[in-house]
């Protein structure tokens, strides 16, 4: 009975000891060097004089697989597709070039994939390119080949690879990542000349100066502050002019990115405006001089044209007085802020990021 369970036993271990030896065989090499980057084999059929298009081909490939942690490896022709032992590549890379004898100059690509287990080739006429670009031309396509073969891993439906694909694969198939947009303007400091014409009561020429913070991708909160000169009017009894200037807060609407070569944007804005006036007397009369309060509204379409952080801009809109503040000559006003009127400004805006 010993003897028997003993049989079984041994019998246990050498099955367990069988199945862990044929995984072991089963398991393909790693598709890494020693070093732990993966490797791409290079074959060169090339005969002089034509050497230096091998030559070309494996410092491109060198400077290029190396920038992506992929190793190049140079063997002869006889060598087998897969080692039998040591590391495993990724692919097999076979240029052969030769002139045939009906004089033309080929050179043909081979792509051994094994990571999919498949094989990709390209034949190039090179006596159609000159001499001085042929390295160039064969490097190129076969860059372009060895991705081409690779992004099948990329197609959903595709056939399962027989080896993982290592990361500095899957990093050359990846799709790149979007540019980076450079960081939108946060303030604005901007500055103008206007013109203000309350229809048959009063002209100023003055300007206007704001700082404001861009609160959404397209919207802008400003403080504002604003001065003009009142061109005199003539009275029966002399003239009068009415001064402006006082603080405000506006908002803007811009209709494309504020940092955008050309754009339009919408612009409203309330200002608490002291007006001066100033009386000039004639003969005998007098004259006095005063200040008052009152606020504007004020719409304005504005389109920019930019130079780097510089905007050159130009406004078109409409102002409102709030409340009528006039100077008089005997009852009658002579300059006057009151109704509707229109504004025209240019000027520069800056941008700070």
């Amino acid at each position: 009975m010993r003897t028997g369970l003993r049989r079984r036993i041994a019998g246990a271990l050498l099955l367990t000891l069988g199945a862990l030896s044929s995984r072991a065989e089963a398991a393909p090499p790693q598709p890494q060097s020693a070093s732990g980057r993966a490797v791409v084999e290079l074959v060169l059929e090339v005969e002089p004089p034509d050497r230096i298009i091998g030559t070309a081909l494996e410092r491109h490939l060198r400077a290029e697989l190396g920038a992506r942690d992929i190793d190049v490896a140079v063997v002869p022709s006889a060598a087998p597709a897969l080692p039998s032992s040591g590391p495993r590549p990724i692919a097999r890379i076979t240029l052969h070039v030769e002139h045939q004898e009906s004089g033309a100059f080929l050179a043909t690509i081979r792509v051994g994939d094994l990571i999919m287990d498949k094989r990709v080739e390209r034949t190039i006429d090179l006596g159609r390119i000159p001499a001085n670009g042929r390295a160039l031309a064969v490097a190129a396509s076969t860059d372009e080949l060895l991705r081409a073969s690779w992004m099948e891993l990329t197609i959903a439906d595709a056939p399962a690879p027989i080896v993982t694909p290592p990361p500095p694969v899957l990093r050359a198939i990846a799709a790149p990542a979007p540019p980076a947009r450079a960081r939108p303007p946060f303030v604005e400091i901007g500055v103008v000349g206007t013109a203000v014409d309350f229809f048959g009561h009063r002209v100023g020429f003055g300007g206007a100066t704001w700082v404001g913070a861009w609160c959404l991708s397209r919207l802008l909160v400003e403080l504002r502050f604003a001065a003009d000169f009142g061109l005199p009017r003539a009275s029966l009894h002399g003239s009068a002019r009415a001064d402006t200037l006082g603080p405000g807060f506006g908002l803007a609407f811009a209709f494309l990115p504020p940092d955008a070569p050309f754009g339009m944007r919408l612009e409203a804005n309330v200002d608490a405006v002291r007006v001066h006036l100033v009386g000039s007397a004639s003969g005998s009369a007098t004259a006095t001089d005063g200040s008052r309060w009152t606020g504007l509204a004020g719409a304005t379409v504005r389109g920019w044209a930019r130079t780097g952080p510089i905007a050159w801009t130009l406004g078109v809109g409409a102002v409102a007085a709030l409340h009528t503040v006039a100077a008089t000559d005997d009852g009658a006003a002579v300059t006057a802020i009151q109704g509707v009127g229109g504004k025209i400004d240019a000027g520069i805006s800056f941008d700070i990021r």
